[in-house]
């Protein structure tokens, strides 16, 4: 497996030190089965990286699972960031899978990196027809009595009744409800978000050329309208393991989906990369956003006591 080493040099002659690597466990598996890859950067401290986004699927490859980046640090003080794939392939042959490029930056400046490309071969099982397929031989069965897995399931609801009681106060504690009795009432999580975009849009700060402030504030908005209305830790995650978290979870069209993973990567640019993002990029950002909260609301249910129920008027 190749590894790019790759030297900035500032003005004053000062260097860092960054490495990329993109590697397979095996080079070669059998159809079905399943090999992992991985990709790792090495940066001394003080460079900040922006890892690339894998498709779900590569020509010939199907992407099964996707890994957070996992952080460390070298006996030499350097940062280690490496992000884990679980590949599968149902075709054979050599498939190719491209280098991918990451945004560093440094105290002068930033660059692309791309990793070097990487080959799988698949191959196929050979089953010899000249034998006679024979069934799987059964497990063979031990008895086992009541009087023997009792405390097996005392224990096991002792575990269940203290873990629903520990999840159930972490949840209290996090929303900040009362530990007894019916919820405080609030305001829905989509008005919060919608009446916060209304005063950014006011504000106009991408037209004032404060791009960073913009950006941190219209994620901030997004991911504060993820914790209030699907009670996630989105503001504690990076774009990557949000990105994950509604794949698995399916809460978004594949188009809207896209939209967002968009707008989290041209956040990080700019955020992290001084990236100069254009007029349309700042507005689509918007209305992405806009469009998110009205489509994923949750409908609002009139109290019991509102005066537009039948009978209120003629009370009165």
């Amino acid at each position: 497996m190749v590894i790019l080493f790759i030297f900035l040099f500032t003005a004053a002659a000062f260097s860092q030190r960054i490495s990329i690597e993109a590697k397979l466990d095996t080079s070669v598996i059998l159809i079905g089965d399943q090999v992992r890859f991985t990709l790792e950067l090495v940066a001394d401290k003080g460079i900040e990286a922006v890892f690339p986004q894998v498709p779900d699927t590569i020509k010939g490859i199907e992407i099964l699972d996707t890994s957070v980046i996992d952080t460390s640090f070298s006996e030499k003080g350097e940062q280690i960031f490496k992000k884990y794939y679980t590949f599968t392939s149902f075709d054979s042959g050599m498939h190719r899978i491209p280098g991918y490029p990451f945004i560093v930056r440094w105290k002068d400046g930033f660059d692309t990196l791309v990793s070097r490309e990487t080959f799988l071969s698949v191959f196929t099982v050979n089953v010899d027809t000249a034998t006679v397929i024979k069934d799987i031989k059964p497990p063979l069965g031990a008895p086992v009595t009541f009087r023997e897995l009792l405390p097996y399931i005392l224990i096991s609801l002792l575990l269940l009744a203290l873990a629903a009681g520990v999840y159930y106060y972490i949840r209290v504690r996090r929303n900040k409800l009362p530990l007894f009795g019916l919820p405080k009432p609030k305001e829905p999580a989509h008005r919060i978000a919608l009446n916060q975009l209304d005063l950014l849009k006011e504000e106009r700060l991408w037209q004032k050329n404060e791009y960073k402030l913009y950006f941190s504030r219209l994620t901030d908005i997004l991911r504060t309208y993820f914790d209030n209305r699907y009670s996630m830790n989105s503001m504690e995650q990076v774009t990557d393991e949000i990105l994950a978290e509604f794949r698995r979870m399916h809460l978004l069209d594949s188009i809207t989906f896209d939209r967002m993973a968009l707008l989290l990567s041209t956040a990080d640019l700019v955020k992290f990369a001084k990236h100069i993002p254009l007029a349309d990029e700042c507005d689509q950002a918007m209305q992405t956003v806009y469009h998110i909260v009205l489509t994923t609301k949750q409908d609002e249910v009139l109290d019991e006591t509102a005066q537009h129920l039948p009978g209120k008027e003629s009370q009165s």
